[in-house]
């Protein structure tokens, strides 16, 4: 990534198989930050989640329950990457 300032916020709008999933996996192993990737189907977020689980601190929110566990786990680790 050619410019990155810490706290930066970054928004990926685009349309289905333009590589979005590569691509946010890819900044989450170079610059090492938090992300937090909104789906909004659970099939989708479920498919990411699958793509990312073998890089460190990736979580999924999957049930109620555990919602606030997850978060705080989320908080608590650094660098962390929460599928909403």
């Amino acid at each position: 990534m050619a410019s990155y300032e810490q706290g930066s916020f970054f928004l990926f709008l685009a349309p289905p198989a333009w590589g979005k999933t590569r691509m946010l996996l890819n900044l989450y192993i170079e610059i090492r930050e938090r992300f937090l990737f909104v789906s909004p189907l659970r099939a989708l977020a479920t498919e990411f989640y699958q793509s990312a689980q073998n890089l460190p601190n990736v979580l999924i929110l999957e049930k109620a329950v555990d919602r606030d566990m997850t978060y705080l786990k989320f908080l608590n680790n650094f660098p962390s990457f929460l599928i909403v």
